[in-house]
């Protein structure tokens, strides 16, 4: 991953490298001092931004995947926090995988929470509404389903 200033030309400004293959998918938190990449390689990082430094970290590598899981089936191909002030704002990253599951991943603990599946091809979107709570995953099927992760625990 590379940032640059869309004012000035030339040098990056950071870069950080997180994946061993291409980057498909990346998502922004908190100001964009924090974020979430993922690839074809399976894999789901986290990482901190200092822009304003040229500083960036890498933080915890999730598997987005069993390892059990055809190797075709196991890229990310979307990634979105939950945003706004309600539960888990800004903490829940929902992940969508090449196998047809949505997955929620709790970034402040570092750990997996969920993995939901309705699409039978691939899940290629995902995006919160943050007013309710509910997330929305677009599938490779043509499908759209509406989740609502934490039921009766309020937006």
């Amino acid at each position: 991953m590379r940032a640059w200033d869309s004012r000035q030309t030339g040098q990056p400004l950071l870069t950080l490298r997180l994946h061993r293959d291409p980057v498909l998918c990346l998502a922004l938190c908190g100001e964009g001092r924090r974020g979430a990449s993922g690839a074809a390689c399976a894999q789901l990082a986290q990482f901190s931004l200092d822009l304003g430094r040229g500083q960036a970290s890498g933080g915890a590598v999730h598997g987005a995947h069993s390892a059990a899981a055809p190797s075709a089936q196991r890229g990310v191909a979307d990634l979105a926090f939950r945003a706004g002030a309600g539960r888990g704002a800004g903490r829940l990253l929902a992940a969508a995988t090449w196998d047809g599951r949505v997955r929620l991943f709790d970034c402040a603990a570092s750990k997996p929470l969920a993995s939901m599946r309705y699409h039978w091809a691939a899940a290629a979107s995902v995006a919160w509404d943050d007013a309710s709570g509910e997330l929305a995953s677009g599938g490779r099927d043509g499908a759209v389903a509406l989740w609502m992760p934490y039921p009766g625990r309020g937006a």
